[in-house]
């Protein structure tokens, strides 16, 4: 019942391990490469208020009753306590990022298939919301009274309060949330396919079947 979107730009250079092109007579090859990426990225880590679905609803129907209604921002909730500690403040939602990527293309003269996989470290700790901060900010009443990521006029105010922010007696609240003191990673796998596109080809110009005049 967590999760967090993420939009990213990013430019990627990229190193070709073989030339990409045929060697004679083959019209196909295997061109392995890697790739160094920079970027920035925006994130929101979300948690949902877990609802069933309803037996007259479709499952398109469900999940966009989660999203409009039981989808909660956790930046808001201040689940270190970012809404009442002395000197803290909500995390941003804008980090930086750098990449490296393995990939694979097999080529063919009109057509290419390529997969790779790629991992990315971040300059923040927070895409999955977990921080370097105590649980609750060391207080989970006083978390929970400033919190901002719900309503409080909102019908179920309390029931979505309950679902998405459970005291756990087991944890201690002067306990860190992220005890290993590194930024987040994330990795992702792309498949594509591509046609190539070759201009056209000039005609030649035709020659005139004609006799040369000779010089006088």
């Amino acid at each position: 019942m967590f999760v967090t979107p993420m939009n990213i730009v990013e430019g990627e250079m990229v190193w070709h391990l073989k030339d990409y092109a045929f060697k004679p007579g083959r019209n196909s090859r295997f061109v392995p490469s890697i790739g160094l990426s920079f970027g920035a990225l925006q994130f929101t880590p979300f948690r949902y208020a877990y609802k069933s679905q309803r037996t007259t609803e479709s499952w398109d129907q469900y999940k966009a009753r989660m999203n409009d209604q039981y989808k909660f921002n956790l930046r808001k909730l201040g689940s270190e306590g970012q809404n009442f500690l002395p000197g803290t403040k909500q995390y941003s939602q804008f980090a930086g990022n750098v990449g490296a990527t393995l990939m694979l293309a097999y080529i063919r003269k009109k057509w290419s298939f390529k997969g790779e996989i790629k991992s990315v470290y971040t300059t923040t700790d927070y895409l999955d919301d977990f921080g370097p901060g105590l649980w609750y900010g060391g207080n989970y009443q006083l978390m929970r009274d400033n919190q901002e990521a719900i309503d409080p006029n909102s019908p179920e105010y309390l029931a979505n309060l309950n679902k998405i922010s459970a005291y756990n007696p087991a944890i201690n609240t002067s306990t860190y949330r992220s005890t290993n003191g590194k930024n987040d990673w994330y990795f992702q796998m792309h498949m594509g396919l591509s046609y190539n596109l070759e201009p056209k080809k000039k005609k030649e110009p035709e020659l005139l079947n004609a006799e040369t005049p000779a010089k006088k």
